[in-house]
């Protein structure tokens, strides 16, 4: 006669070739069947929103604001590092003190609608452009002599007129993206 031992789980009886009672076994196979439809489940999810999220990052790589910060950083960059010596520093547009290029900002006269014109944007430093909101009057008495009364008048009418497409932020990109690899 076999020998019936306990089951491992409940400690009842169970047949002698498995393991478990038949209670036990059963709960075991919805539990494990349960795990199955739970992991599909949640992988069919991270398949849907991974596809959410290609398509949103898709969307958001085109958009004006994503494509507007990306051309700023680069124009930024390309507009700090403009006449620094070999060493790195470059000189504030309003206060002329000497900082690295990375310490500069870039100042606008006019801004949002000529954010990417050479005339309106210089660098500046962060106390200039920060703490002293720009200092607007240095900055306008140095870009008249630069660009003379004529100059100031042409550049006021595009400030107001001027609106970038996302053609012209992907040239600005392209044209500026290299800036940043200088040391």
């Amino acid at each position: 006669m076999k020998k019936i031992l306990p089951c491992k789980i409940c400690g009842g009886k169970r047949l002698p070739k498995g393991t478990l009672c038949f209670r036990c076994w059963r709960t075991e196979q919805k539990e494990t069947r349960l795990k199955r439809v739970i992991r599909e489940k949640a992988s069919k999810a991270r398949k849907r929103l991974i596809t959410r999220k290609e398509a949103k990052t898709a969307a958001h790589l085109n958009s004006y604001r994503y494509l507007h910060k990306k051309a700023w950083k680069a124009f930024s960059v390309a507009v700090r590092q403009n006449g620094m010596d070999s060493k790195g520093f470059n000189r504030c547009y309003t206060c002329n003190c000497k900082k690295h290029w990375k310490e500069l900002h870039a100042s606008h006269f006019w801004h949002r609608r000529l954010d990417f014109d050479k005339r309106n944007v210089k660098p500046c430093c962060p106390q200039c452009n920060t703490f002293r909101s720009g200092n607007l009057a240095p900055y306008a008495v140095k870009l008249t002599e630069e660009l003379g009364a004529e100059g100031m008048k042409k550049l006021q009418l595009e400030a107001n007129t001027k609106h970038y497409t996302c053609e012209e932020l992907k040239e600005i990109i392209k044209t500026y993206g290299t800036y940043g690899n200088k040391k």
